[in-house]
Order: structure tokens, then C-alpha cells, then sequence
């Protein structure tokens, strides 16, 4: 999860922007309290996306609702910010960040350049040491991805040229993620779905986003090796399509959910944000 799933703050009610940004500073908070002040650092949009789904279906089930608090930072420690209080989506979304940035701090160990390998051995010792209080709360689903991120690399060091395969362990680290969420069998079966086009979604947006630098760069990537009879506008237009469906895939698979609670934050960046992010890689 890199930071792409994010809304359209313009379109945001002013009462929906202070929820957001409520678990947005909830989730730094409660990264600070499980992790360490350090791993603040990592938050992004991404995961406060997956705690805003976590809250708003045990809103609905459970008939709660999250409180709030205006509280200091480090960052802003002169005007207080509205804060969400602890929760179980803050808990679970704050472990998830855990796993994954310890698994991406490792891949970048192993198959990045010298510079990112220079960094992420930097941070390695802090990110394990969160790993390792994450898999005690979450070990199936650290096990889960740890398999499927290891699955990714190997794609990648075969040099992978089928899109549905490259996206497949990404995909279904979502899966996994999302599924968690609920003990209701019919929408697990939705969340499965949703985590998995979500997980399809963030792997190709990335991939995109890196398209020119790896062209340049003659790094790995699954555009470039899906065809080599294309040119660079061809494989950009072909990714666009692969994108915009899949961002269509995931309206109507969330659609399925019935959402209430949170629903104006996150139909916004359902049906809004993910065009949004995507138009923005593309022109940028």
C-alpha cells in the first residue's frame, strides 16, 4: 500500500473532512502508541483508507460510532487537531501497517539499487521490531503476506510479462487484509473480492507511476514486459484501460457492502479518489 487511495477533499462535506482527517491523525496516534514515535513515518493514505472500512462495518454491525478528541501532536503542537480515540479498525489498520512495511523495507533489500538498499538497512531493525509486535495480534495474516510478497519478488525476478500474474500476490494480500474484517459470510465473500481488486489496483498504479523511470532505467516492469512489440504511449494507454476497469470493479463490488456509517468519506473515494490518482500519474 503506497498512498494512491486517498479522496477528493474538495468534495468532501466539511463535517466528512474532520472525520477523515480525525482518523487520519488517529491512526498516526495509534501508530505511536503500539510502534514508537518512528513509525509514524510510514502512515499514508492507503491505510486510513483500510481503517475508515474497518470502522464503518463495525459501525453498522455493532450499531457504535467513533469518538473524537481534540488533541496536540508533535507535528501540530501549537493548534489542537481532532483526533479519533482508540479503536479496533485503528488497532488493526495500525498492525496491517506493521507487516507491510517491514515486508516492503525487505524487499527493497534485496532487488532495489544501492541508494534504497543504503536506506532501507537504515530503518530494518526498527521495522522488525514492529513486525515482530504486529504477527504476535495478527499471525495468520502476517504469515499470509509474508508468502504472497515472497511470491511477488520471485514474479519480479522472472520478469513477469502477464499482468493478471504479476498483480495475483499483491491482489491477494488485499484479499486477506480485507476478509479479516468480518465473520459474516456474505460479505466476506464481497470484502474478498473488494481486498483483491484493490490489492490488482495499487500494484498496477504503482507500476504505472514507475513505468518511464523503469523504461529509462531498463528496471522490471510488467507493462514493459507484457508486450515488447509496444511503444511507451501504447503500454501508458494500455495500462490506463487495465486501471479504469478495475477502478469500475471496485464500485461496484463495494456497492454490494451497503456501507452506512462513513458512507460520504468512502463512496467519495471510491468513485472519486481512485480516478482522481489515476489521472494524476497519467499527467504527471
Amino acid at each position: 500500500m503506497l498512498g494512491y487511495i486517498k479522496p477528493r477533499k474538495e468534495e468532501l462535506r466539511i463535517k466528512e473532512f474532520e472525520v477523515y482527517k480525525g482518523i487520519y491523525c488517529g491512526l498516526c496516534k495509534q501508530l505511536g502508541r503500539e510502534f514508537g514515535q518512528l513509525s509514524r513515518m510510514t502512515l499514508n493514505y492507503d491505510f486510513v483508507f483500510l481503517a475508515a472500512i474497518a470502522a464503518a462495518l463495525e459501525m453498522d454491525s455493532k450499531q457504535t460510532t467513533l469518538n473524537f478528541n481534540y488533541e496536540k501532536c508533535i507535528v501540530h503542537h501549537i493548534k489542537k487537531r481532532n483526533v479519533c480515540q482508540p479503536c479496533t479498525a485503528l488497532e488493526y489498520s495500525a498492525n496491517v501497517a506493521a507487516v507491510i512495511i517491514y515486508y516492503k523495507i525487505n524487499d527493497d533489500l534485496h532487488d532495489n539499487s544501492f541508494k534504497d538498499k543504503v536506506t532501507a538497512l537504515s530503518i530494518y531493525p526498527a521495522a522488525k521490531s514492529c513486525f515482530d509486535k504486529a504477527r504476535i495480534k495478527i499471525p495468520q495474516l502476517s504469515e499470509v503476506i509474508g508468502i504472497q510478497m515472497e511470491q511477488q519478488s520471485i514474479l519480479e525476478r522472472e520478469k513477469c510479462g502477464n499482468i493478471d500474474n504479476a498483480c495475483e500476490p499483491t491482489a491477494k494480500c488485499m484479499e486477506a487484509i480485507f476478509s479479516a474484517l468480518t465473520d459474516d459470510p456474505i460479505n466476506n465473500r464481497i470484502l474478498s473480492r473488494l481486498g483483491y481488486l484493490v490489492g490488482r489496483w495499487v500494484y498496477m498504479i504503482d507500476a504505472l507511476d514507475d513505468l518511464k523511470k523503469d523504461i529509462k532505467n531498463g528496471d522490471y516492469n510488467p507493462f514493459i514486459y507484457s508486450d515488447d512489440s509496444l511503444n511507451e504511449k501504447e503500454l501508458i494507454q494500455n495500462a490506463l484501460h487495465s486501471l479504469y476497469l478495475t477502478t469500475g470493479e471496485i464500485g461496484k463490488t463495494y456497492e454490494l457492502l451497503g456501507i452506512k456509517s462513513l458512507s460520504g468519506i468512502i463512496d467519495n473515494i471510491i468513485f472519486l479518489g481512485l480516478k482522481d490518482s489515476v489521472d494524476a500519474v497519467y499527467n504527471k
